[in-house]
């Protein structure tokens, strides 16, 4: 809780001269179509307080659940474990980007004095199941 990130998606996808050859967000042309009063974006991508977002999250990371047999009737068997396994089970955020999890380097040549900026070189984080069994003999 208490950071911020500056989406770099928004700042690229947003800008109306990508529009003819990149799938633009919604939102751009929200901005490009309003009155000459109001604020629009530039024709280049350009930095600015527009692109940064409040990245709060909560989020589940692992969960495992399992139970052990009682196996004292089976002679070569000490235990007898059973459990399945979550990562990355869900996170829980208003962020628009790929990942709301703070950054203390920059991406783009680990730059520490720019923190906080997600870059669009950013993949999903997959979601794993995993079943399992342990045996003691």
């Amino acid at each position: 809780f208490g950071h911020q990130l500056v989406n770099t998606f928004r700042l690229f996808y947003e800008t109306p001269n990508q529009i003819s050859s990149y799938n633009v967000l919604d939102s751009a042309f929200d901005l490009v179509n309003r009155g000459p009063n109001e604020r629009t974006l530039s024709e280049s991508p350009q930095f600015s307080d527009f692109q940064v977002e409040n990245g709060d999250f909560v989020k589940l990371q692992n969960a495992t659940l399992g139970y052990t047999f009682p196996v004292s009737q089976l002679d070569n068997v000490r235990r007898l474990r059973v459990y399945a396994s979550v990562n990355n089970a869900f996170t829980i955020t208003n962020y628009k980007g790929i990942n709301p999890e703070p950054r203390y380097v920059d991406d783009n040549g680990d730059n520490p004095l720019a923190p906080g900026i997600e870059r669009r070189n950013q993949w999903f984080t997959s979601r794993t199941f995993s079943l399992g069994i342990n045996l003691e003999f």
